[in-house]
């Protein structure tokens, strides 16, 4: 089940889901806008990208997260 924007408040009330450092401006309708460190890493032979979040989550037992890219970051390039 994907959690709606008032879920994902709930949630954080209730300490199943942490994210620090956090704004409430993060979360929109059924997500959380994440930001990415500075420092990335290319591996050229397949075109992957490893990257770290600036913030650092935690979840409960009952919850599971994914992280994917923006299409304006892909439309970049």
């Amino acid at each position: 089940m994907i959690l709606s924007k008032q879920a994902i408040k709930q949630a954080i009330r209730e300490g199943k889901l942490s994210i620090a450092p956090f704004e409430e401006s993060q979360i929109d309708f059924a997500h959380i806008d994440l930001h990415l460190e500075e420092k990335i890493l290319i591996i050229k032979s397949k075109g992957f990208v490893l990257a770290k979040t600036k913030e650092k989550i935690s979840l409960s037992d009952d919850l599971c997260g994914f992280i994917e890219g923006r299409a304006t970051l892909a439309k970049q390039g």
